[in-house]
């Protein structure tokens, strides 16, 4: 009985997902590192990052709806729309609101300790930004367009 007990808790410690807390790893957003009051996650192999440091780090306004644990972020080209649990993201024409394309990815948004957590390279991508990893510094290396960004509130004149 032991035996078979011990058996189904490996099973169930194996078949959980792995979250590694990174807080080595950097997020450089056009030559600047993002400073996030939260480390970035590795999970399944994929890099998350707290939601609204890097949203607002990249101009985007963010809309979150608790009803259905959906995530909107804007800039003016694009709105990129993401849900808590969904392997499907939303890429959206912001002047016009028709959906431009939508894609899956291998992990979706998630919520540690009331923190939301995206995946960086398909939110990144989402916004037509270059995303790139330095292994020698153990960085996400971001690359967009500026001309494209909202400033964040705290630095608007």
């Amino acid at each position: 009985m032991k035996k078979i007990i011990g058996l189904f808790l490996m099973l169930i410690l194996i078949s959980a997902p792995v979250k590694i807390y990174a807080a080595d790893i950097k997020i450089v957003i056009n030559n600047q590192q993002l400073k996030t009051g939260n480390a970035p996650v590795i999970l399944e192999g994929r890099t998350l990052v707290p939601l609204r440091d890097i949203a607002e780090a990249m101009g985007c306004e963010v809309k979150w709806f608790p009803e259905t644990q959906t995530i909107n972020l804007k800039n003016n080209k694009f709105i990129v729309g993401m849900q808590i649990g969904n392997y499907w993201i939303s890429k959206i024409d912001a002047v016009t609101a028709q959906i431009i394309t939508q894609y899956g990815i291998d992990v979706p948004p998630i919520l540690i300790n009331g923190v939301t957590y995206i995946p960086v390279r398909a939110f990144a991508e989402g916004l037509d930004a270059y995303v790139g990893w330095d292994a020698g510094t153990q960085s996400v290396l971001i690359t967009h367009d500026t001309t494209v960004v909202f400033l964040h509130p705290d630095l608007r004149n």
